[in-house]
């Protein structure tokens, strides 16, 4: 027996796909283009073109001019005003720190530089370490990936001055003088990966990479975190996890055009 029901979600479904390869195309056009040409572009019947492309401009989505030829309408505008006005570095970030989080289930958290602190704008936990209390909202810089790789960032006289303070040694490994960050943030240049080896609390350890903002400036930082045998047990596969999110984070960004300026505006 026919689904006649599932054929017709199939030809909708269908139908839906090719109307986006047109506006993909006219998008990518530096000029409107006509049934023909749309209809070789995309390897499409040309009834199907010229009916999909009539539907388009009946929902005001697209221009037909003199020439019987088509471009994008400046609905398109409006859609994009209103995406970008609901752009914010959590909500493009922790669908993909989400997914993360759960490949490694590893704890996952994304901060930023705040007043020469690190603040913390949310954390994943992983169902199979929860390590929420020891998080703080706000935090120092030097006892954190997070805020080491902030600090990397910084121009060398404001990492120094920064370190001409005095500062508590959480651990015996917690960096406290300038010259072993820097060795620090040496390693770091090479790999892209900043590490906090029992520096914030003994038997915690932590990877983190950077996320830069459409001018190429760090605008956050994500680490993940866990117990350290546990952690270096998986060490290349964190790593190489961590740099794909932080990658495909920045990316969207750039594209998103969304700066630090933007995210101050939201922390004002």
């Amino acid at each position: 027996m026919i689904d006649k029901q599932a054929d017709n979600k199939s030809d909708t479904s269908s139908a839906v796909i090719r109307a986006v390869d047109i506006l993909d195309a006219l998008c990518e056009s530096a000029e409107p283009l006509g049934i023909s040409t749309l209809a070789k572009i995309l390897d499409m019947p040309k009834v199907t073109t010229f009916r999909i492309l009539n539907s388009l401009v009946a929902a005001g989505l697209l221009f037909k001019n003199a020439d019987d030829l088509y471009s994008l309408s400046p609905k398109f505008l409006i859609y994009g005003n209103r995406v970008h006005a609901s752009l914010s570095l959590k909500n493009i970030s922790e669908p993909i720190l989400t997914e993360l989080a759960v490949a490694i289930e590893e704890n996952v958290n994304l901060g930023i530089a705040y007043k020469n602190y690190v603040l913390t704008l949310f954390n994943i936990p992983a169902a199979s370490y929860l390590l929420v209390a020891n998080l703080l909202p706000l935090s120092e810089l030097y006892c954190s990936s997070m805020g080491k790789t902030i600090l990397s960032h910084m121009d060398e006289a404001s990492a120094e001055e920064y370190f001409s303070h005095t500062l508590e040694k959480r651990t015996p490994n917690t960096v406290i003088d300038y010259r072993s960050f820097q060795l620090a943030k040496e390693q770091y240049l090479q790999c892209g990966i900043m590490y906090d080896d029992e520096e914030f609390e003994y038997g915690l350890s932590c990877f983190a990479a950077p996320i830069y903002d459409a001018n190429d400036n760090l605008i956050a930082a994500v680490s993940v975190s866990g117990p350290k045998s546990r952690i270096l047990s998986k060490k290349e596969d964190i790593e190489s996890r961590l740099l794909d999110a932080t990658h495909k984070i920045s990316a969207i960004l750039k594209t998103a055009d969304y700066t630090v300026e933007e995210l101050k505006k939201t922390l004002a």
